[in-house]
Order: structure tokens, then C-alpha cells, then sequence
């Protein structure tokens, strides 16, 4: 299987982003985080994606960023996550 990403991103680095990489399953995020929107444990802002480890084995498909919050789902464990404000 050829490595594929979905990445979200945001008009500025102070919104949050997200990405994924379907081939590897390990899904990232960047930007503000003082709502928890990041999904990394606390409020603080990142300047470069980080691996959001809670999500590790998940088999995470697809990933949405709003302002506040943000999701990711699952296809194979027919699940939903979400975090944030």
C-alpha cells in the first residue's frame, strides 16, 4: 500500500491542524491548543505536527479540525473521538 496523507490545515498556525498518514496510522496535530483541540493532554500551543499517542492503534481513517475541537474516526472499530472546547 502506497503512503497517503490527509492533512487539514488551517489559514494560520494559531488554529488548530490535524493530519493523518494512512499508511503508518499515526495521526498528528498542530497549532493552538488552549481548548485542548490538539488532543495531546494539555493547552499548549505546538509550532510542528506532534503524534497525538492516544489514538496509536486506532486505525484512524479520517480527521476534521474545527476553531475548538477537533475528530477522528475509526472505520474498522466503528468509533468517533473527539476533543476540545
Amino acid at each position: 500500500m502506497k503512503s497517503r496523507s490527509k492533512i487539514c490545515i488551517h489559514p494560520s498556525l494559531l488554529k488548530p491542524s490535524c493530519g493523518i498518514t494512512l499508511a503508518g496510522n499515526v495521526v498528528c496535530s498542530w497549532g493552538r491548543g488552549e481548548d485542548g483541540q490538539l488532543g495531546l493532554g494539555d493547552a499548549e500551543d505546538r509550532f510542528s505536527p506532534t503524534q497525538v499517542s492516544v489514538l496509536d492503534g486506532q486505525e484512524i481513517v479520517s480527521v476534521t479540525c474545527g476553531a475548538d475541537h477537533t475528530t477522528a474516526y475509526s472505520e474498522s472499530f466503528k468509533q468517533v473521538y473527539s476533543w476540545g472546547w
